[in-house]
């Protein structure tokens, strides 16, 4: 029955000036179709079954684990503990989607290590500390305790809070931008 209904599937398209040919619709979703989503999510879900195959649950700590693929329509997550498993995960939903006559786009797919977030986080968090002054030992328990008795250096803060609010101001007013120089935006700077 789907075989018959979509083995004909012919369309076309106007413009003001003139209407295209037919084409016989052979690959893609049919707009205003109201099985083709539905078919497709659902092909999907197989696909996605599949690659789940044989794939542990990933384990995010603390007793919470969640399934290594998450998705919503065709935009796919892999979520994996480790560099083989995601390796693993990739190639089996490459043959899968080989498999369909389906292609991954290059240049819309991302990939995250969170490894590197962290040591990202961790850079951050090391020159936040020097510039709060804090001194290098204290702990995370005492620096975001809300009952701790730390007490930052607030006037180093508010020292360059007002050297950043000098600095854009003064980029703005010298600034060779057409934009910027017809818009003016207004900063307030507390002088009265």
């Amino acid at each position: 029955m789907l075989d018959d209904y979509f083995s004909g599937l012919w369309m076309r398209f106007s413009t003001n000036s003139y209407p295209t040919d037919w084409i016989n619709l052979e690959i893609g979703i049919a707009m205003g179709c109201t099985i083709s989503p539905i078919l497709f999510v659902m092909a999907m879900e197989v696909i996605l079954k599949a690659a789940e195959d044989g794939a542990g649950p990933t384990n995010l700590g603390g007793g919470c684990y969640m399934p290594p693929l998450k998705a919503f329509i065709d935009d796919t997550t892999i979520i994996c503990s480790k560099e083989d498993e995601t390796r693993r995960m990739l190639e089996r939903l490459e043959v899968l989607m080989t498999w369909c006559r389906m292609k991954f786009q290059p240049k819309k797919s991302r990939s995250l290590s969170v490894r590197k977030v962290e040591a990202i986080e961790a850079k951050i968090n090391k020159f936040t500390r020097r510039w709060l002054g804090v001194p290098p030992g204290l702990t995370d328990v005492a620096m975001y305790c809300r009952k701790a008795k730390l007490r930052l250096p607030l006037k180093s803060i508010l020292e360059e809070y007002k050297c950043g609010k000098a600095r854009l101001l003064s980029m703005l007013e010298d600034s060779e931008d057409p934009v910027v120089k017809t818009v003016q935006p207004t900063i307030t700077t507390g002088k009265k």
